[in-house]
């Protein structure tokens, strides 16, 4: 799928806005990147941040793996807390959502997803730096089937709230593949991304949802 056609597949979420209940967020701004599951991080730039009325808020990363505990299982305790804490010092929250690993010791996919039922789950990308990490087998479309189930749980606790001000996902690149991904693979993973990302929008109707490129 070409550049122009992926975006134009993307427009198609902004229809979805218009149906949303209520007042849609929009609270443009600097906000810095930090991480869930690393509390000391959070406080640490939440404190550098707080005497600065225009860095907005903070971009919480997290990762698959660490919401979706086993199949339709969802822990979003951490998210709750950094949130609760961003919050507490007058900062709004992206939730950024990590569909890539970038380390041998990280993984994109919950283990109930590595079997032949989701084309493995995730396949092996070379790292620059050395090593290796993983990306989605998003051309499969029972994998794009269960990131909307995430996407439609996050949506369910934090659409609504002020808190959160909306949705990132990581950019769109397939990687550097260790085994080679066939061009109707590469065509059916930006489909599947382009409707991914409308379901998103559509789980988020009164947030600003952003897909890196």
């Amino acid at each position: 799928i070409d550049a122009e056609t992926f975006v134009r597949e993307q427009g198609l979420a902004a229809s979805v806005a218009a149906a949303a209940d209520g007042p849609l967020k929009w609270n443009p701004g600097h906000y810095a990147v930090s991480n869930a599951h690393n509390l000391r991080h959070l406080d640490k730039t939440l404190g550098e941040i707080a005497k600065y009325a225009f860095v907005k808020g903070v971009v919480i990363r997290t990762s698959w793996p660490m919401l979706e505990t086993s199949k339709g299982v969802y822990n979003f305790a951490a998210l709750d807390t950094a949130i609760a804490r961003a919050a507490a010092k007058g900062k709004r929250v992206f939730i950024m959502l990590g569909t890539k690993s970038f380390s041998s010791t990280e993984r994109a996919v919950p283990d109930y997803m590595r079997t032949a039922e989701y084309g493995g789950g995730a396949y092996k990308i070379a790292i620059k730096r050395g090593g290796y990490g993983e990306n989605l087998t998003l051309w499969n479309d029972k994998v794009r089937d269960r990131l909307n189930a995430l996407n439609q749980a996050l949506g369910a606790r934090y659409n609504k709230s002020n808190s959160v001000e909306g949705m990132i996902f990581n950019e769109t690149a397939l990687g550097m593949a260790t085994t080679p991904i066939s061009a109707a693979q590469a065509q059916a993973y930006f489909g599947n991304l382009a409707k991914a990302d409308i379901a998103a929008k559509a789980a988020f109707p009164n947030s600003t949802v952003i897909q890196y490129m």
